[in-house]
Parts: C-alpha cells; sequence; structure tokens
C-alpha cells in the first residue's frame, strides 16, 4: 500500500479520485504481475536509442494500449496513450542546435509515451509529472482512447453531402447503362454518370489543334510538386535517423526535391499560355466574349470540388485515420485552419488573409490562378486590339514584377534553404505578385502560338523552316536556364551556408522567370516540330488522360501524405529511396 500512500496528496490538488484509485491498483498489479498491467507498462515508452541522431519521438506501442481493459470490483477502465512532451534547448543538447539549424524554431521536443489509465484527465497527468520537470506538458490532443465521441452536426452533414453524391451517381450511371439510345439521352441525367465521365477521363484521344506536349509537361509537374511535398513531410516526421535524413537533403541527387516549387510556375506559365491561345482561337472563329460565362466557366470547375474538400476537412477529416500524432496534427494544421478561415478558400484570398492558415494546404495556387484569371480580359483584349502596346505593357509589368521579388525577399529575409526541421514555406511564398510573371510569360506564349498556327502547319509539312542556328540557340537556352534554376538551389542548402540577403532575393527574382523562358521554348519547340524525341515523350497518348488528373491529385496529395504521416505508429528509417 506504501505506492498507494505516496500518490495520496496529489488528490489536494484536483486530481480525481478515480484517476489515483486507478494508478495505484495498476502499479500494485505490476508488482503481482498481472497480464494487463504487464501490458501497459510493455506499451509505455523505454528511454529511445538514437536520440543524438534525432530520434526524439518515441511512440511506445499506441495499439498494445488501447487495447486494454480492465473490469474488476474495485473499478474499471480502459488503456489510455498519451504523448509527453518535454522541450529542449539548443544548450541542452549539442545535437538540438543541429535540428534547430534554418529553422524559426527556438526549441525542439523530446517525446515520451505513457500508458495510463482512462479514467485519468490530461491535466492529471500534467500535474503528476509537473513532480519531475515542470516543463513536461501534456495536450488533450495527444492522449487517446478507444472511445469516439458523438457525430456533431457538421458531420452529419458532410456524411449526408456524400451519401447523396453517391445515390446520384449511382442513379446516373444506371439511366446512363440502362437506356442505350445515346442520342435521345438527357444530358443533366447523366452529368454523374460514372461510366460517361470515366470514359471521358481515360481517352487518349485529343482534339484538333491541341497542344499535345502540354499533357506530358502537366502530369510530371504534378509528380515533381509530389516529390517536393514529400521532402516537405520528411522535415517534419519523426524518424529514427531525423538528422541524416537531413543530411540526405543536401546532396545533389535531392536537389531536384528543392527545386520543387519551379513546377508551381510551370502550372502558371501553362495557365497563361492556355487562356491566352484558347481565347485568341476562339475570337478569330467569330464568337462572341461574354465575361460572365468567362468567369462562371472557371469557378464551375472548380469550386465542386474545392467545396467538398472543404466541408470534409472541416468535418468527418478527424474520424478518417488515428495514431499518437493523428488527432493532435490534424486539429492544428487542418480543422482549425478550416474552422477559421474556411471562407478565404471559398472566396479565393486565402493566399493574402492569413495565407499560412490555409484549410485546404495546396488552394493557394488556386486564388493566384483565379486572380489573374480575373485580369486576364483587360490584357487578352489588349493584345488582341493593341499588340504592340500591349506587349510594352507585360514586358514592363514583368520587369516591375522581378523588382518586387526582390525588394519583398530582401525586407523578409527569405531564405531558399528548405533543408531543416519543420520546413514551412513563408507567407510570400503564396502572394500573387510574387507569382505572376511565369503567368504574363505563358499569355504571350500563347499568342505567339496562335499567330504562328500557319506557319506550323506549313514546317510540319515541310514547307518552312527554322534555321539551325535558332533552334540550337534556342535548346542551348532552354537548357542553360532550366538547369541552372535547378542547380542553382544547391548551395543554399548545405550546412555552412550564411544568409545572405542579396544572393537569397537574386535566386527568387530571377530564377522563376528564367525557368518560365526555358519551359517557354521547350513547349514551343515540342508544338512546333522541333522538339525530336523529347517531343515525342511528351506527346505520348498515355500522358493524356493523367494530365486530367492533375488537379484533384494537386488539391489531395497534401491530406494523403498528412495522413500517411500523421497515422505512424512506430518511426521510420529515412533514406535515399523512402525519402
Amino acid at each position: 500500500m506504501e505506492e498507494l500512500l505516496a500518490l495520496k496528496p496529489l488528490e489536494t490538488h484536483g486530481v480525481s479520485v478515480k484517476c489515483l484509485r486507478d494508478i495505484g491498483q495498476t502499479l500494485l498489479n505490476i508488482l503481482a504481475r498481472t497480464s494487463w498491467a504487464l501490458n501497459m507498462l510493455d506499451a509505455t515508452s523505454k528511454i529511445p536509442s538514437g536520440i543524438l541522431v534525432g530520434n526524439v519521438m518515441e511512440f511506445g506501442n499506441y495499439d498494445q494500449c488501447l487495447d486494454v481493459k480492465v473490469n474488476k470490483p474495485w473499478g474499471s477502465f480502459t488503456g489510455q496513450h498519451c504523448l509527453v512532451l518535454l522541450p529542449i534547448s539548443p544548450q541542452s543538447f549539442n545535437f538540438s542546435s543541429a535540428l534547430l539549424q534554418g529553422s524559426d524554431l527556438d526549441y525542439i521536443s523530446l517525446g515520451l509515451s505513457l500508458c495510463i489509465p482512462s479514467t485519468c484527465k490530461p491535466e492529471d497527468l500534467q500535474y503528476g509529472l509537473s513532480f519531475i520537470n515542470k516543463n513536461l506538458t501534456v495536450s488533450p490532443l495527444l492522449c487517446h482512447t478507444q472511445d469516439e465521441p458523438p457525430l456533431q452536426t457538421i458531420e452529419w452533414i458532410a456524411i449526408y453531402v456524400l451519401i447523396s453524391l453517391v445515390v446520384l451517381c449511382v442513379f446516373s450511371t444506371s439511366y446512363d447503362l440502362l437506356f442505350t439510345e445515346k442520342d435521345k439521352h438527357n444530358k443533366l441525367l447523366t452529368t454523374f454518370s460514372v461510366y460517361t465521365n470515366g470514359k471521358n477521363l481515360f481517352t487518349t484521344e485529343s482534339s484538333s489543334g491541341s497542344l499535345e506536349a502540354l499533357h506530358g509537361i502537366r502530369f510530371l509537374s504534378i509528380v515533381w510538386i509530389l516529390e517536393g511535398h514529400v521532402m516537405m513531410f520528411v522535415t517534419q516526421t519523426p524518424s529514427i535517423n531525423f538528422l541524416q535524413s537531413l543530411e540526405l537533403g543536401r546532396t545533389w541527387l535531392h536537389t531536384i526535391s528543392e527545386s520543387a516549387p519551379f513546377a508551381i510556375d510551370t502550372f502558371l506559365l501553362m495557365s497563361g499560355l492556355l487562356i491566352s491561345y484558347v481565347f485568341m482561337n476562339s475570337m478569330k472563329s467569330g464568337k462572341k466574349f461574354n465575361i460572365l460565362l468567362y468567369y462562371l466557366h472557371r469557378l464551375v470547375r472548380i469550386m465542386p470540388v474545392l467545396g467538398l474538400l472543404t466541408l470534409i476537412q472541416v468535418s468527418i477529416v478527424r474520424r478518417m485515420g488515428y495514431g499518437p500524432l493523428y488527432e493532435f496534427a490534424v486539429t492544428k494544421k487542418i480543422i482549425e485552419p478550416c474552422v477559421d478561415y474556411w471562407w478565404t478558400t471559398l472566396l479565393h484570398v486565402q493566399n493574402y488573409v492569413n495565407p499560412l492558415k490555409v484549410c485546404v494546404p495546396t488552394s493557394w495556387y488556386l486564388a493566384v490562378d483565379l486572380q489573374l484569371y480575373l485580369i486576364s480580359p483587360i490584357i487578352l483584349f489588349g493584345l488582341l486590339k493593341k499588340t504592340r502596346i500591349t506587349y510594352v505593357f507585360i514586358c514592363t509589368a514583368s520587369l516591375i514584377g522581378i523588382i518586387i521579388i526582390f525588394i519583398q525577399s530582401s525586407l523578409t529575409e527569405i531564405s531558399p534553404n528548405y533543408v531543416h526541421i519543420n520546413l514551412q514555406m513563408p507567407a510570400s511564398f503564396y502572394y500573387t505578385h510574387m507569382r505572376y510573371v511565369p503567368w504574363l510569360i505563358g499569355i504571350i506564349l500563347g499568342y505567339i502560338l496562335h499567330e504562328t498556327t500557319a506557319w506550323r502547319s506549313e514546317v510540319k509539312f515541310g514547307l518552312s523552316r527554322l534555321s539551325k542556328v535558332i533552334v540550337t540557340c534556342g535548346w542551348l537556352f532552354a537548357i542553360l536556364c532550366t538547369v541552372g534554376s535547378i542547380i542553382s538551389i544547391h548551395p543554399f542548402s548545405q550546412k555552412d551556408y550564411v544568409y545572405n540577403p542579396i544572393e537569397a532575393s537574386l535566386y527568387f527574382a530571377l530564377t522563376r522567370p528564367l525557368w518560365s523562358l526555358g519551359v517557354a521554348w521547350i513547349i514551343f519547340a515540342c508544338v512546333s516540330g522541333y522538339g525530336g524525341i523529347l517531343n515525342a515523350i511528351l506527346s505520348w497518348p498515355g500522358f493524356r488522360p493523367l494530365s486530367r488528373l492533375t488537379f484533384c491529385i494537386y488539391l489531395l496529395n497534401f491530406q494523403i501524405l498528412g495522413f500517411m504521416v500523421f497515422t505512424l505508429k512506430v518511426n521510420p528509417y529515412i533514406n535515399s529511396i523512402n525519402q
């Protein structure tokens, strides 16, 4: 009974009687080697090995703890898994300063897991541990049992919406398949048909006049973004060899991953290109421009998926996974931003209004794209009516954009070093005024491709051609711009790099337009018949259905990667393959 007497003073400080009783009984049953008590002890963390190489988070055995069920005459409870955090300052261990290098954090947290009775609240555990170390913290979001809270109203709404969509798909697909006379189909009733939409989605056929190379560029760009996001999550994922995994990010092999933000510039370039190219072709064919339909068309394409994803993240996402970190990470990174700022996402202002707390993390690009889309008619009609003046305006605006990027980067001291713990992009990463130059280059490229349509047909039939000198210089320029932009980030990621505002600002100001100009030549050369084997690869028919999936892949990839990371129950070992 000595263990029980030692716990008695805690009762006077708000620790519940049941908690004290069950902890005392657990200690007694550990001494008696009772199976359930030994399971609780076994599921509790021990001091992990590899702390000096970054293994600072020990989860114990999550499922083993939650599976404990005790029903005795003196009381009943289930196992509760709690992750206890202890902040470590750089002065505590030499490794701590290495972990914090390049980040905006003042400390890291050493995490150890305890398996305690469910009758104990997190604040009970917090108070008890304060006698050991007052800096130990226990968050309610890091304590879990098998009990699930009842569904909230917003969760029921999300479930009803999802069920309604499934019903609509079943009904629409049944109508589509049962009524075989396709010419008499009501198009509205086949809107949600899995058969028709699937057939349109996965077809490898293309319409005449389409720019085939864009399909390959679009898909490869989304793969590149995925690789960049994987690297970002590695900097936030507890691992056995965290310090070593950061060192892998400094190698030449991973320079490509660090340069993944250039894929965003590629998408902005293609967005401007297609807006300009389609608009010019439409005006040439004699169609009238309806600005309301122009804007409505874009909103109809993006709002259903974005709205549904926002609803899911503000409601049932907390029930879509479980693990030691899941509830904490999902609440802090998804639910709270969605509850507070869902309206910024639906209004497409999230890249300026609280850009570091975005409901759908990747939706900032949609805001940038839509904001540029809203002003595009002014530029497009300018190119159509006053071509030379608009050319001058675009070049001037691009030069101003480069200067803005340089000044903004200097003032906010943004570093291109992406290899450090808890990698987070700065707010200026999401601003439209820091992103519009590639889009303007795309607008010009789209106009050029429209104006050279007849010439490209002549090239196709051998009636005209570019000189070898121009083609060679064009490809050398493209290689220098693209490869140079990628490898230029390598020095910034090294451990001995010391922040220099001029170097960093020049990197941000120059690499984005140079990269875009290089990709612009690649697109022009490929669609004009000067792409060679690269055009054959990018124009492969298999890329057509894959490129149609890029929008949903882009919106969902962050959540899927987060699900994979935040549901971890043991620390992974990171190497050059799984990174």
